[in-house]
């Protein structure tokens, strides 16, 4: 007698739900890094609004396991001038013109929408 087991549907179910979880916690950690970008929006002096409107978040995967986000300051602005190339003069004055000075503050939400991804 012999007996022959087929888990090929077990195992890509496993697969499926293992890979709704992870795209759950991609999604969690895309909503934290876009609130970490209006953050710094909001530490940012307005004088114009361009250096404002020179904050770009931007998320990314390669594959499932790696999940990869930037938040950057300067280049394309949506407010006035144009263009911002005087974001790090700005940063490197430090004190209240540093702008990323908020962005520690959301190292518990990046862990609770990976836990969140994970528990669903």
């Amino acid at each position: 007698m012999r007996i022959i087991s087929d888990w090929s549907e077990i195992d890509r179910e496993i697969e499926r739900v293992s890979s709704l979880a992870i795209m759950e916690a991609h999604a969690g950690l895309d909503l934290v890094l876009e609130e970490g970008a209006n953050l710094v929006r909001g530490a940012i002096h307005v004088e114009t609004g361009a250096l404002k409107g020179a904050v770009h978040a931007k998320t990314g995967t390669r594959g499932l396991a790696n999940w990869h986000g930037s938040i950057t300051v300067g280049g394309a602005s949506s407010g006035t001038g144009g263009g911002v190339d005087y974001a790090w003069y700005e940063y490197r004055r430090r004190g209240d013109h540093s702008f990323f000075y908020p962005l520690p503050l959301l190292h518990e939400q990046y862990v609770e929408a990976i836990l969140n991804g994970l528990r669903k």
